[in-house]
């Protein structure tokens, strides 16, 4: 039985609406991209603040680089193969909610091999400063990717569609052989 959001939808009612419910089920999977782009957003604006604070305070780590790189290193392995598997199904499925999650688990492996060259980098090279400064580049790529995310799932709600595009199409359409004409989707 189909629902909608949990609720039970009767098959004489699911054919007497029809589209609307896929049309419903899309707006809800852009909600929910949106409100993952608004998250990425908030955590970016924490990781630049964190990272702004240690640029300026310059705290001292003691750290065992073996087994921190091991576990960064392995995580940014598995979320790698995340990744692989969300970007995949994205494309394949043409969805935006799995291509959210597929940029999301990509800043996330992104995340995790900063991580290993930043335990590196503090290891050997004794550079605090190194962790700050590759905080705030991650933070500064992840505030980009979730603005990116939050634009085009607002654009998704509002029905946008590129005006650049629509001409192309529309000329493209006009010149078939068995067109008279091309009536603006705007007319409708």
């Amino acid at each position: 039985m189909t629902t909608l959001w949990g609720a039970p939808i009767s098959p004489a009612e699911q054919h007497a609406l029809g589209p609307r419910i896929q049309q419903s089920r899309f707006r809800f999977e852009t909600i929910y991209t949106l409100i993952a782009g608004l998250v990425m957003v908030l955590i970016a604006g924490d990781i630049v603040y964190n990272a702004t604070v240690v640029l300026v305070q310059r705290p001292v780590y003691r750290i065992r680089p073996g087994i921190t790189v091991l576990g960064a290193g392995l995580s940014s392995l598995v979320l790698l193969g995340l990744w692989s598997s969300n970007h995949h199904w994205a494309k394949v499925l043409t969805n935006t909610a799995l291509a959210a999650a597929s940029r999301d688990s990509w800043t996330d492996a992104l995340t995790s091999l900063v991580t290993v060259l930043t335990i590196l980098g503090i290891a050997w090279l004794h550079a605090s400063w190194i962790d700050g400064v590759a905080s705030l580049l991650l933070g500064g790529y992840i505030l980009f990717t979730g603005i990116k995310i939050f634009r085009n799932s607002t654009l998704n709600l509002v029905d946008y569609f590129d005006p650049a595009l629509e001409k192309r199409y529309q000329m493209a359409i006009a010149h078939l052989p068995s067109v008279q004409s091309v009536v603006p989707i705007s007319q409708f």
